[in-house]
């Protein structure tokens, strides 16, 4: 049950705070003048920008770091939860997978996430997935058992994806907030729209239908069933579903069969413009998710940068692999 939304005044300290650390975000241009730059040193330069301490890998350092920021500064767990569920379902994947090849999880793991690590790592062993927020606690045994069943490691993704969305979506609901709400339908349609893309591009054959049946997502925008059955027929009619839509740009990519990258990374943009509306809110709980997101654009688009230089790709190509920046 969706709960009372919380005043949006109680969150003008917070607000206050975010908005100041917006201001060290890593900007457009100085992105922009990595990519120019003859060799990866102006990426690498701003690494050193970054908050977070310099043990390890810097940019899970920045990461944490605003997580741990905004943890000290909301006044409303349930903007948090939501974020958190998307690195409780890394963790848990990553630690049921490697169960199953007897290797430690460790490295594939984020803190970031509402469960101790400590617990996840458990969690195989026990099968004790009471931890887990409740969608993916049922997904968590669905998916070791859906193993064990049929030795397919894609289930273990299929079944805790759609369990992660459901809680994302539960915790959005919970909140109150409109602008949460909105990110989680968003993330949804676009999760379902790429998935569909790719299928009807792997032949869109029986098999390709069935594992997509299984993977499309409720609660997003567009009804599931509908790009559902614009699957089975092909391209150009999910490019009509989404035609008159706020993903209407991403019908006339699907129309054009433009690459698969390009079709994500146009996702990402769509994403990160519901995002910038929040550029001129005062105050509330938008102002705080924001920052998450644009954070984790920052760094998606410092690791492109960092290895395309690196990899000698050209200015150009990088360039169309990188997102939209917040700022």
């Amino acid at each position: 049950m969706a709960r009372a939304k919380i005043k949006e005044t109680e969150y003008i300290f917070a607000s206050a705070r975010v908005h100041a650390a917006m201001g060290r975000l890593i900007g457009a241009d100085k992105l922009e003048a990595a990519i120019s730059a003859k060799d990866a040193s102006e990426a690498e330069a701003l690494l050193k920008e970054l908050d977070g301490d310099d043990s390890g890998d810097k940019f899970s350092a920045a990461l944490a770091s605003a997580y741990n920021f905004i943890e000290s500064v909301t006044p409303e767990e349930s903007v948090l939860e939501y974020f958190r569920n998307i690195y409780d379902c890394n963790n848990i994947k990553a630690a049921l997978k490697c169960h199953f090849r007897a290797i430690e999880p460790q490295e594939m793991l984020f803190s970031f996430g509402k469960v101790s690590l400590e617990d996840i790592k458990k969690m195989p062993s026990t099968l004790d997935f009471s931890a887990l927020p409740e969608n993916m606690r049922e997904g968590a045994r669905e998916a070791y058992d859906a193993f064990v069943k049929t030795k397919n490691p894609q289930l273990i993704d299929i079944i805790l994806d759609k369990a992660c969305f459901a809680d994302m979506l539960s915790a959005a609901k919970k909140s109150g907030d409109d602008f949460l709400l909105e990110l989680a339908k968003t993330k949804i349609d676009l999760t379902n729209i790429t998935m569909s893309t790719r299928s009807v591009r792997m032949g869109g054959g029986y098999n390709e239908i069935e594992v997509l049946s299984s993977s499309l997502i409720d609660g997003g925008y567009i009804d599931k069933e509908k790009m559902l059955e614009a699957a089975k027929v092909g391209e150009d009619d999910i490019a009509d579903l989404l035609n008159g839509t706020p993903y209407a740009s991403l019908g006339g990519l699907i129309g054009e069969r433009a690459s698969l990258s390009r079709i994500e990374c146009e996702c990402d943009n769509i994403y990160m413009k519901l995002v910038r509306r929040t550029k001129y809110v005062p105050f509330g709980a938008s102002v705080l998710c924001a920052f998450l997101i644009a954070t984790e654009y920052q760094l998606k688009n410092l690791r492109m940068i960092l290895a395309g230089k690196k990899a000698g790709l050209s200015a150009d190509t990088i360039r169309e692999r990188v997102r939209l920046s917040y700022v």
